[in-house]
């Protein structure tokens, strides 16, 4: 080596090892030149046999040293420096291209090794340079180079800006190496993943799809040819399923997400994977779940993903931190099932989740692991920390309340910096802004709400699957701005209308998030419409209003805002037959919105809102003179989760003789799907950690047999003679209903109110306006007749009541009104006549042997009354004028009255014959423990054993009407008589109960049961008919109850009777039922009438009227046939 040669080293010298091998040993070279070259060779091939190691079993994207060995006696720079001294001359290496080609390649590698160890950029540039010298002099190792190379760029261009060349260069080169590598080399699988992986990454910047579907190519192959126990397995099928997915948010194949689930299971389930990385696939999983959910919208995905993220949150070490990840993916996927299932305990979970995981980011290390943003909607923090926070019941349960959203954001760990975390980043501050607005109202907090979204959209690469999200924050808060200020500017409201259409056009029809897209572009062109009207935007309103509701996809309640939007645009535009359609889709979507998937207690949740929107349209439908399609969408909106219950209950003799094995199979899954729904629902406070898991097991089996009815049920309708198995019914079926009388249907919102009057024997439907009464009105005598109720004291059997205090009115002005306003404008419009030979034919008259039943005539004609809305609270039966001495004042002198949930209602199949009559069970309860006495309970089954009936009666009394034996005797008997305390619970109606001497028998533990002889139930007990005002149209209570267990025929009370009543009515009752000495249950309507007729007389003051008689004769009512 010469002077100048020797000298050029000691700039690089920093390590004194380098020094003293040069220094030490000055002139030896020039001695002894042969040994320079002994010991150039013996270093090269040291060199070389510990980076073939290397290459054996390196990770592709990363090249690791040895621990230990022979290159580690001597310092990197020391070598390095050697190296570059003694390089050989170009034509010296072109003489011996092997020995260019090793040396260049172990320039290379120690590059790396240098820049490994003190993170240099310059080094991987050095890197890069040496294996592209060593390329065109590589021979037979060219593939291996080619590989090398392209790694080596691949980590400076991770660590570096993008640049698209360089990226470019990397996957040719790999191309190029799987081209030149053997099919038998064991490297073929990692070379074919790595390429694969990389064509993806260079996809996701370029939008590319032929890189996709490269990627995905190389990807099959790569897991195909790797072995089972390969501990690289995993990670390739983890790769292979993001490339899949990217596809499937590019083209919306369903069959690339399947496939990325089934790959992403077999990661799962291969052994080799560390509990770590198993966690990691596991959140893959979870996230692969939540994005077909979305995509398809099948709740059982969405189930699987919960379960899914939270085996991995349990699966990962605590310490490890990756953790807040998969807790905030769970959060993510909770959330994402409260927005479709609406189930609180989900979002009080996600809630507590979402607390661990920021907790976890502010106490991690400086640099914790980043979040991707790529994977699901839902996952922003801020997102769920609203949700949260917008919800009293989870910010109740939240242990000591999340930390905020600005907490969140100090953290600064949410983003990686790449262009889509820096729109993700730019959307979460501008809905934090957005939110600060709605709470200030200040404008300058939605000018930066603006500013922030707009950097989002421009941030948010074109061809990102999910850029729709921006898109509609901008133009969301366009829109507010627009609605809000003075100004009302039309660049806010066109770039709205603008951001919206982008984003329904980056939708495909699969994603559920058009739905909601199409009617916030809707909504905006119906802001600007109202500013400034003109016929495009009145279409292009009502074009979106019904576009969003006819996609199959959207969220069930979306699209059912959507058609109450669409019919009512339609309206405004006079287009009446497109409002019918708005509101016949609007019906039909009510299953899915009040799901049989879901609990009794939870669909009544839902179903709070449902009444005003069917009340609307019914009374639309009768300003258009249209009674008939009125009736159907009353039928339909009413008494939802009752007749979803009875359907569930429907025989299925004629489907069995049609197809034996489809019914068997019906039959099995409705069995158990009735058990299911008519579980006790469990409040979100009343769980504990450790019962989630199981109370998860029994929520999804319920969801999973809903679906599954669902599915069979569509199955059953492709069979000819069952196209209608289980449809509403149709108006020529609800005509069927006057067999058992003239029905009156009264409905009653805002200022009108309407009757549907179906006259027996017309075959006809008829509207009848009630001009003197409204909506208005009938709420006002509603909450009248509450505020008499409770002032009366009459919330249970055998209390006293209490007059004057604190009420003006009276029960003969409630019915007064009742009478001159609804029901005489309805029996002239029946055109019944009241005659004074029937009146003086029923009389009652006494004889020495006390009262006795009164000489049979001519039957009264019968009133079947089906009220609702705020009409539902009234006694519409006793209406009338009883200050009036004269026949004709009053409804009960011209028609026995009876009431019904819906037409519906009577229309279910005939109840066994009364030749198969078994017995009656009569229960009393004289002294239940810890309430009021009621002694008069036990007279009164007395006197109904005192009537000689020709059946056999089971007395049940006091401590013999236990629990158990009573729920075991009452399903095996035709009629049931309860004489008790009744505790109502509208909120939850399967808790209702009736109370026995050692506890409560709930009407979900009857409804549980199999009632096959049920007939008639006669409930002598507290206030069994009353309701929930906020579910008026759902008859929430014990008489419904019963009817939906299969007691066609009820007797209830509207309020808590006189002990003393009891026997009196019970007396009359029964006698009248067995006339001509059969049991027959299409009696209990007259048999009633005519007992609280007697009541009536019996009672009436000597002199005026009060309301202490009204309220002991009003309070019975009949139910049913």
């Amino acid at each position: 080596m010469s002077a100048k040669a020797t000298s050029s080293l000691s700039p690089m010298s920093s390590v004194p090892r380098s020094q003293s091998i040069l220094s030490r040993n000055s002139g030896w070279q020039a001695r002894l030149p042969w040994i320079w070259d002994i010991l150039y060779s013996c270093v090269l091939g040291i060199l070389l046999s510990c980076l073939q190691h290397i290459f054996s079993v390196a990770h592709p994207h990363y090249i690791r040293l040895p621990a230990t060995g022979e290159i580690e006696s001597l310092s990197l720079l020391d070598v390095l420096g050697l190296l570059e001294a003694s390089e050989p001359d170009s034509a010296g290496i072109t003489d011996c291209n092997l020995k260019g080609s090793e040396l260049h390649m172990t320039r290379g590698q120690l590059a790396r090794r240098c820049y490994e160890l003190s993170g240099g950029l310059s080094y991987l540039r050095s890197a890069i340079m040496s294996f592209s010298k060593a390329l065109p002099l590589s021979g037979a190792q060219e593939a291996f180079i080619c590989h090398v190379l392209a790694t080596t760029y691949l980590v400076y261009i991770e660590k570096t800006t993008m640049n698209e060349e360089e990226f470019g260069i990397a996957v040719s080169l790999l191309r190029r190496a799987v081209t030149l590598i053997s099919e038998d080399d064991p490297n073929r699988p990692s070379w074919l993943a790595l390429l694969g992986d990389s064509l993806s990454n260079r996809h996701k910047r370029s939008g590319d799809i032929e890189d996709i579907h490269n990627a995905i190519t190389f990807l099959q192959e790569a897991a195909l040819l790797t072995p089972p126990d390969d501990p690289s397995k995993p990670h390739q099928l983890g790769n292979l399923a993001s490339a899949l997915t990217i596809r499937f948010d590019c083209l919306g194949n369903i069959d690339d997400m399947n496939n990325a689930i089934d790959a992403l299971h077999e990661a799962t389930d291969c052994p080799e994977a560390s509990a770590s990385s198993k966690a990691m696939l596991l959140n893959d999983l979870g996230v692969a779940l939540q994005r077909r959910f979305q995509g398809i919208g099948n709740v059982e995905d969405i189930d699987d993903a919960v379960v899914t993220q939270r085996s991995a949150v349990q699966l990962m070490p605590k310490g490890d931190p990756k953790r807040h990840v998969l807790l905030l993916r769970l959060a993510s996927a909770l959330s994402c099932r409260f927005e479709r299932l609406g189930n609180i305990r989900d979002m009080a979970e996600a809630a507590v989740t979402l607390a661990e995981a920021i907790h976890r980011l502010s106490s991690d290390s400086e640099h914790p692991e980043p979040i991707d943003s790529d994977s699901t909607e839902s996952t922003a923090p801020g997102f769920l920390l609203d949700r949260a926070a917008g919800d009293e019941a989870a910010s109740s349960q939240r242990l000591d309340g999340p930390p905020t959203s600005d907490e969140i954001r100090k953290s600064g760990h949410l983003t990686t910096g790449s262009p889509v975390e820096q729109a993700a980043d730019a959307e979460f501050t501008g809905d934090r802004f957005h939110k600060g607005y709605q709470q200030s109202k200040d404008l300058s907090d939605l000018d930066q709400a603006i500013d922030h979204h707009r950097r989002a959209v421009i941030l948010a690469p074109d061809g990102h699957p999910d850029k729709f999200r921006q898109l509609r924050g901008l133009g969301s808060v366009l829109a507010v701005r627009f609605q809000d200020s003075e100004d009302k500017l039309m660049d806010d409201i066109n770039g709205s209308i603008l951001a919206f259409s982008e984003a329904v056009h980056l939708l495909p029809d699969y994603r559920p998030d058009k739905t909601r897209m199409l009617y916030d572009l809707a909504h905006a062109y119906e802001l600007r419409y109202i500013h400034n009207p003109t016929p495009a935007d009145a279409f292009a309103t009502l074009s979106n209003f019904r576009s969003a509701a006819l996609l199959p996809a959207g969220r069930p309640l979306t699209r059912y805002q959507a058609c109450q939007a669409w019919a009512k645009s339609a309206l405004l535009q006079q287009l009446v037959d497109s409002a019918c359609e708005g509101y016949n889709t609007m019906m039909d979507l009510i299953p899915l919105v009040v799901w049989l998937g879901k609990t009794i207690a939870e669909r009544h949740k839902e179903i709070t809102d449902i009444g005003k929107s069917v009340h609307l349209a019914v009374m639309i439908a009768l300003e258009c003179n249209m009674p008939e399609k009125a009736l159907t969408w009353l039928e339909q909106g009413r008494s939802i989760v009752w007749h979803q219950q009875l359907s569930l209950r429907t025989p299925l003799e004629d489907l069995r003789r049609n197809n034996p094995s489809l019914a068997d199979r019906f039959q099995c899954v409705t069995e158990a799907l009735d058990q299911a729904s008519t579980r006790r629902s469990t409040l979100a406070s009343a769980v504990s950690w450790d019962d989630r898991d199981s109370l998860e097991q029994a929520e999804q089996a319920h969801r999973r047999l809903a679906a599954e009815w669902d599915e069979i049920l569509l199955q059953v309708r492709t069979l000819p003679a069952f196209k209608d198995f289980l449809l509403p019914r149709s108006i020529d079926e609800l005509r069927k209903g006057e067999k058992f009388g003239h029905i009156v249907v009264l409905t009653a919102a805002g200022p009108r109110c309407n009757a549907i009057l179906l006259r027996q024997g017309s075959g006809q439907i008829e509207h009848k306006r009630l001009e003197e009464f409204s909506g208005f009105k009938a709420e006002k005598l509603r909450d009248e007749m509450r505020e008499l109720l409770q002032a009366s004291n009459v919330r249970a059997r055998g209390s006293k009541p209490c007059f004057g205090l604190g009420w003006a009115g009276g029960f003969d002005k409630i019915l007064s009104v009742l009478w001159e306003a609804v029901v005489k404008p309805v029996l002239q419009a029946l055109k019944l006549e009241v005659s004074a030979a029937l009146i003086h034919s029923r009389k009652r008259y006494l004889s020495g042997n006390g009262l006795q039943l009164p000489a049979p005539g001519k039957p009264l004609p019968r009133i079947i009354w089906c009220p609702t809305g705020p009409l539902s609270f009234l006694p519409i039966h006793a209406a009338g004028l009883y200050n009036q001495v004269n026949a004709g004042h009053k409804v009960a002198d011209y028609a026995i009255c009876s009431y019904t949930t819906t037409v519906t209602a009577l229309l279910q199949d005939p109840p066994p014959s009364s030749s198969n009559f078994d017995s009656i069970l009569a229960v009393s309860q004289p002294n239940t423990p810890n309430l009021a006495a009621l002694p008069e309970t036990e007279v009164e089954v007395q006197k109904i054993r005192d009537c000689n009936l020709p059946v056999r009666l089971e007395w049940l009394n006091g401590p013999e009407a236990a629990v158990d034996k009573v729920r075991a005797r009452i399903s095996q008997s035709n009629w049931v008589h309860l004489a008790c305390h009744a505790i109502q619970h509208p909120t939850e109606p399967l808790e209702s109960a009736f109370c026995l001497h050692d506890g409560s028998l709930e009407l979900g533990d009857i409804i549980q049961q199999s009632h096959a002889h049920a007939e008639l139930a006669f409930l002598s007990a507290c206030q069994t008919s009353a309701g929930d005002q906020k579910l008026s149209d759902e008859a929430v209570h014990l008489a419904a109850g019963m009817q939906m267990a299969g007691y066609r025929s009820v007797v209830a009370t509207m309020w808590s009777i006189k002990d003393a009543d009891g026997p009196t009515i019970a007396s009359y009752f029964y006698r009248r039922m067995f006339d001509g000495g059969r049991p027959d249950c299409a009696r209990a309507a007259g048999a009633l009438y005519d007992a609280v007729e007697q009541l009536r007389e019996e009672t009436r003051p000597g002199s005026g009227i009060t309301d202490e008689w009204f309220l002991r004769w009003v309070p019975f009512i009949h139910l049913g046939m």
